[in-house]
């Protein structure tokens, strides 16, 4: 799967790396020449120097090619404006960081197929383990394979591993009841 990512920090960066090691197809646009020498230097990844926000550059990277597009950078606004330029190109599937609540339904409108808050998804996450500390490797294993199936098209080895830890962690745990109790 061709996948081109608009912005390299820690999650664009992350992602990019993780798809590679799951053998995708991956360009990453950021504005940063040194952070782009050193993502291509420890994960073989392509990057193309310049903002994502450029239809030229996002040209470069090959966006008309694209099978998914994933707005990672700081900005609202920069993302938006990818995820309207990836549409334009036909990508897809495209999804977006959102940093703010408010801009969702501009998202929306753009046509995203996901966005996805940093700060959402760190309360619920803190929010589940306060709660069910016993389910953590469980619901961790299966949001792994469901992310992986669903989002990625295909199984993978994250995605078996999930299978894995979800079989081991029941037998810790007594069943799914004694799990959920």
């Amino acid at each position: 799967m061709f996948i081109i990512i608009g912005g390299a920090g820690v999650i664009g960066g992350g992602l990019a790396r993780a798809l590679a090691l799951n053998k995708h197809d991956v360009v990453v646009v950021e504005v940063e020449k040194q952070v782009c020498e050193d993502l291509t230097a420890t994960t073989g990844v392509v990057a193309v120097n310049g903002s994502a926000t450029d239809s030229e550059i996002l040209e470069q990277a090959g966006i008309d090619k694209a099978d998914v597009a994933v707005a990672s950078m700081r900005n609202d606004g920069n993302n938006l404006a990818f995820t309207l330029l990836a549409r334009r190109y036909g990508v897809p599937r495209i999804f977006s960081r959102m940093s703010r609540a408010e801009t969702k339904p501009a998202f929306e409108l753009a046509g995203v197929t996901k966005t996805l808050s940093i700060t959402d998804l760190f309360l619920s996450r803190l929010v589940f383990e306060i709660e069910r500390p016993n389910l953590e490797t469980v619901a961790t294993a299966v949001l792994a394979l469901l992310f992986f199936r669903e989002h990625l098209g295909r199984w993978t080895w994250a995605g078996n591993l999930g299978v894995v830890a979800a079989g081991v962690m029941l037998s810790f745990n007594e069943g799914w009841s004694g799990a959920l109790g």
